[in-house]
């Protein structure tokens, strides 16, 4: 009776064991790792925060790897789902097209200038952060309209059909064209630039024939810029000196 017993206890002992077993592997099943997680050796490399969602959508910034240390509390700067949502771009957004008028993209929406810029003042031209070994006595001197003096770059170009990238980055960031405040205006991309040839009919209404800064700058030299042919699509990267090109801000 008790070699009965005993063979009884052994036998549950054994099934006890395997539905343990059973149950772990069923758990770490569950607790799967997104592919690429281990990376690196940082088992959260790849997990993005809504804050970094946040950022990635409408500030246009890569998220860095995230840290899982303690909190005292929650972060002022801290996005809601909410504000994520406002910020996604609806698919009817409109992008402007054929001679000034709207085409269907579902990328945003470019504003244009009503016309080109002509001229600047000297006082607005500033340093270039991708060239940080370019000073500003030296932005200035690409004019010859401008000159360096005691600290500051003086002197109002005459009127000019075309301008350097600088002049016309500094341009535009001071224009109050129809009727928007300074800080507005910018440079237009280069995928803008593009587009808005793509979409015309020849050249685009209220531009000249010939090329457009773009406020891009080449990725593999820092002291050009890419610049578009509106009429017929061409497009390349120039030295930021050259006076060359028309400027149109867009926004």
């Amino acid at each position: 009776m008790n070699k009965i017993f005993k063979n009884t206890l052994l036998t549950l002992a054994i099934i006890l064991s395997v539905i343990t077993v059973a149950v772990v592997v069923k758990a770490a099943t569950d607790l799967t790792v997104p592919s690429g997680a281990l990376s690196g050796g940082n088992p959260v490399a790849s997990f993005k925060t809504l804050e970094d969602i946040y950022q990635k959508l409408v500030v246009g910034t890569t998220a860095g790897t995230p840290s899982l240390s303690p909190s005292a509390g929650p972060a002022g700067t801290m996005h809601t789902t909410n504000d994520i949502y406002d910020n996604i771009p609806a698919n009817d957004q409109v992008c402007i097209g054929t001679n000034g008028g709207t085409a269907t993209c579902g990328g945003g929406t470019t504003v244009w200038a009503t016309e080109d810029i002509t001229s600047y003042d000297c006082a607005w031209l500033t340093t270039d952060p991708a060239q940080p070994a370019v000073d500003l006595a030296t932005i200035c001197g690409y004019d010859t309209n401008c000159a360096w003096a005691d600290g500051a770059c003086t002197g109002t170009p005459t009127a000019q059909t075309t301008i350097n990238w600088y002049a016309g980055k500094a341009a535009c960031a001071n224009s109050t064209l129809d009727g928007q405040t300074a800080g507005y205006w910018d440079l237009p991309t280069y995928p803008a630039l593009v587009d808005k040839y793509l979409t015309s009919n020849g050249t685009p209404s209220g531009f000249q024939t010939g090329g457009y800064w773009a406020t891009t700058t080449y990725p593999s030299n820092s002291s050009n810029a890419y610049y578009v042919y509106v009429d017929d699509g061409y497009s390349d990267d120039d030295f930021k000196s050259n006076p060359s090109y028309y400027v149109r801000c867009a926004h």
